[in-house]
């Protein structure tokens, strides 16, 4: 759903094979029922729970049984955790934690051996905006996806050379159900920035992969966001407190 299956139509349009995971049976088929009505690509849907081992190894074997190879993988599962550091509930982050750093690894070590093997493809790690800067009540979520950013980097170097290329894309404010399906507290700061529709984040991946891009932001305004956190950090904190409505 969301930033995953945008991705998955914009790849299908260009003529890809996708495999679709996801752990909801109906829902996932239903999405690869209307993906195929779309030319020239074809999906292909294996239900998975990225957080489970067996799971994991059984989608990379169907995904090279019945592709031959993979070229793109997108590492795009994700939770958010909303609450502050002194209420954190610590449960929910580590459910945050299982599948926002862990499940990547997890899946990557299913099926980066393959890949390198047959010339490499490209692996691309949906991080976040909040992967770069951390905002108020969303602390969980934003040392996941800090932690995913460094995988994502040591693995860069770990591979070059090899054919293999990591892509760290950084979406904003997106339309999705994201922040629905959030666990832990229900009333958390409510952002100032007006979403993105989920296609552009898959447009933008689609272009990247394309063009070999390192770091992909999806809005102008979300690559100065994180320039301001990484630059002038105490500026920074002022306009996060200002638009999560932080006095």
């Amino acid at each position: 759903m969301g930033i995953g299956e945008a991705i998955a139509e914009q790849f299908i349009r260009q003529g890809a094979t996708v495999v679709l995971a996801a752990r909801q049976d109906s829902l996932l088929a239903k999405v690869a029922g209307r993906l195929n009505g779309i030319s020239p690509g074809h999906a292909i849907a294996v239900t998975t729970d990225v957080t489970v081992p067996d799971q994991v190894a059984r989608l990379a074997e169907q995904s090279f049984a019945q592709t031959g190879r993979v070229d793109v993988l997108v590492n795009n599962a994700g939770v958010g955790v909303n609450g502050k550091v002194e209420t954190l509930d610590l449960d929910a982050w580590r459910r945050c934690l299982e599948v926002n750093l862990i499940a990547p690894v997890q899946v990557i070590q299913a099926f980066l051996p393959r890949m390198k093997a047959a010339g490499g493809g490209s692996i691309v790690q949906i991080s976040s905006v909040l992967g770069k800067l951390s905002a108020p009540g969303t602390a969980g979520y934003n040392a996941s996806k800090f932690a995913l950013n460094a995988v994502s980097d040591a693995l860069r170097n770990e591979v070059a050379g090899s054919g293999i290329r990591v892509i760290s894309v950084y979406p904003g404010s997106t339309e999705s159900n994201f922040r629905a399906n959030s666990l832990g507290e229900t009333r958390v700061h409510k952002v100032r920035f007006a979403r993105v529709p989920a296609s552009l984040v898959g447009q933008r991946v689609v272009r990247a992969v394309e063009r070999g891009e390192r770091d992909v932001y999806i809005t102008a305004r979300d690559a100065v966001v994180c320039w301001l956190a990484t630059r002038m950090p105490g500026l920074a904190d002022k306009v996060i407190q200002r638009l999560y409505g932080n006095r």
